[in-house]
């Protein structure tokens, strides 16, 4: 088996006082039950809306969402119909049904270092070879990115390096997957157009070689497990066929109850999501400049929900965890998304899901691990 743990997981050591970084997870005080229950019982409080909710329903998506991301795409630049969606169980499940239906075992992805540790799951688990641009093929299959707020590092492309990104994907032939779960999840700077936006303005979506992968998971609730992909409708046919292969279609209850929530609401759920995260970045990087100033230097992310710091010293970061959970917090070393010769002294600290009163301590906590192993 090709499949490895990821780097991620193996990162969250649980203990009752430990203060964790490591998890990307979404606040959830921002799970907005009220709304979700009343939802949910207006789906179940007629047998006929009922017994639509709880049956099978059409492999690409329920018609009501389709539509309802179509309007999320088009306020984004992206001018698509249903035709050009597809649901699917998280944008992990997409991102894994467009790497096995581009590129056969051994092919090329082209990613740009260091790397989202979930995509490098795939990758490896359908026998991938991951290279960077200066050392791709003249035929790669795919291209892989994140352009808002990157995983690990919280950086976006420029427009420069947007275009330029469409223009190596229809100059080699590949398929570019634009992977955007925080792209809604801006607190500062200019909101500039998607991958695909960029790509369907030079013809149409129809003539694009980019699909979108979206996901409710870091506005909404990641329990839903809904996402989708957007791309030019035959490929959207040729990835529905290997959906129904895989699981047959997604949930029809909770891509009912999805509807639901796009339609009410949802722009004012994306706004306090904005508010909360964008406080809570600034609680992190507040406390880092005042704790741990001089043993690292890290990015300011306008969005999403990671901070990315390399330390002073070349301090190592996978022994720094270890000393780190002795005291009692966690983050991810650098080497989870990419080889530790280059990332070793790297490391991702997460702000969306820590305890407001704990940045403090945990930046503390992490300032200490410092001190000590420098001093050996």
């Amino acid at each position: 088996m090709r499949a490895r743990p990821s780097g991620i997981r193996a990162a969250q050591t649980e203990r009752p006082d430990m203060i964790s970084f490591s998890k990307g997870h979404p606040d959830p005080a921002l799970f907005e039950t009220r709304r979700l229950q009343a939802v949910i019982d207006g789906l179940l409080s007629e047998p006929g809306s009922a017994g639509d909710s709880l049956q099978y329903s059409a492999g690409a998506g329920i018609d009501g969402l389709c539509r309802e991301l179509c309007k999320l795409m088009q306020q984004r630049g992206v001018d698509c119909d249903a035709g050009n969606v597809l649901i699917t169980n998280g944008s992990q499940q997409g991102l894994f049904l467009s790497a096995l239906a581009f590129a056969d075992a051994g092919r090329q992805v082209v990613v740009r270092q260091p790397v989202y540790t979930g995509a490098l799951q795939v990758f490896e688990t359908l026998g991938l070879e991951t290279v960077e641009p200066q050392a791709a093929g003249d035929t790669p299959a795919l291209v892989y990115e994140i352009p808002n707020f990157h995983n690990p590092t919280g950086a976006s492309l420029d427009l420069d390096e947007r275009n330029r990104l469409v223009d190596y994907a229809h100059r080699t032939g590949a398929i570019l997957l634009e992977d955007d779960p925080y792209g809604l999840l801006r607190f500062d700077g200019q909101d500039l157009p998607g991958l695909l936006a960029l790509d369907a303005s030079r013809g149409s979506i129809e003539t694009a070689r980019t699909l979108f992968l979206g996901s409710l998971s870091k506005t909404v609730a990641p329990g839903l497990r809904i996402g989708w992909i957007i791309g030019p409708r035959d490929i959207i046919s040729k990835l529905t066929v290997l959906k129904y292969v895989q699981d047959i279609q997604s949930g029809t209850f909770v891509q009912q109850v999805a509807v639901g929530v796009l339609q009410n609401d949802f722009a004012q759920s994306v706004e306090r999501a904005q508010s909360v995260y964008r406080g809570r970045r600034d609680r992190l990087l507040d406390a880092l400049e005042t704790h741990f100033a001089g043993r690292g230097r890290w990015s300011r992310p306008e969005g999403g929900f990671f901070v990315w710091i390399k330390l002073a010293g070349g301090v190592n970061a996978s022994a720094l965890l270890t000393k780190a959970i002795e005291k009692g917090v966690n983050f991810v070393p650098g080497s989870a998304f990419g080889p530790p010769e280059r990332f070793g002294s790297y490391l991702r600290l997460s702000f969306s899901h820590t305890g407001l009163d704990d940045f403090d301590r945990g930046v503390l906590r992490l300032a200490k691990a410092y001190d000590e192993l420098a001093a050996e």
